[in-house]
């Protein structure tokens, strides 16, 4: 079951933060899977779990080896753009898995967060917490939410990367 919640309004430009993150993470919309899931399936997992777990971690080389490579020059920018702010993740797990030729997206949940660099929040001075300005949270294997899906390309060296759009 889905719960939708108000939608928030973030402070100190976090929205846009907000955005620069989800474009970063290499988003889609819209996809399912079946339950099964095979070897392939969790690899592609793990790619895209240490792909989320780079950028909220500002751990942009490792990120930028997960990405297509002829796209890491335009990442290498939007990880400029999110490293003055304020960004982690929690409890992240894979969850839906969709494969179609050489194309795949991964659904995760867990709850991310983004506060611009000198905003204040209800939590002054911890790490942003679920529930707090700037936060986002899935609880939905499946959901269609696009900050929640990572998309993944397999390149013409058989390798899986976050596919960037």
């Amino acid at each position: 079951m889905t719960t939708t919640r108000p939608r928030r309004s973030l402070r100190g430009g976090s929205w846009t933060t907000a955005v620069a993150v989800s474009v970063t993470l290499g988003l889609l919309s819209g996809c399912t899977s079946g339950s099964s899931k095979t070897h392939a399936t969790d690899g592609l997992a793990s790619i895209a779990l240490k792909y989320v777990a780079a950028v909220f971690s500002h751990s942009p080389q490792n990120a930028t080896s997960l990405v297509l490579p002829s796209l890491r020059g335009p990442f290498a920018n939007m990880m400029a753009i999110i490293s003055h702010n304020k960004v982690s993740s929690r409890d992240i797990s894979p969850g839906a898995i969709t494969v179609t030729d050489n194309n795949a997206v991964v659904v995760f949940t867990g709850t991310i967060c983004s506060i611009a660099a000198g905003s204040t929040t209800s939590n002054e001075g911890a790490s942003a917490a679920p529930n707090s300005d700037g936060c986002l949270s899935n609880t939905d294997p499946h959901s269609s939410n696009p900050a929640f899906q990572v998309k993944l390309q397999k390149a013409s060296d058989g390798h899986w990367y976050v596919y960037l759009q």
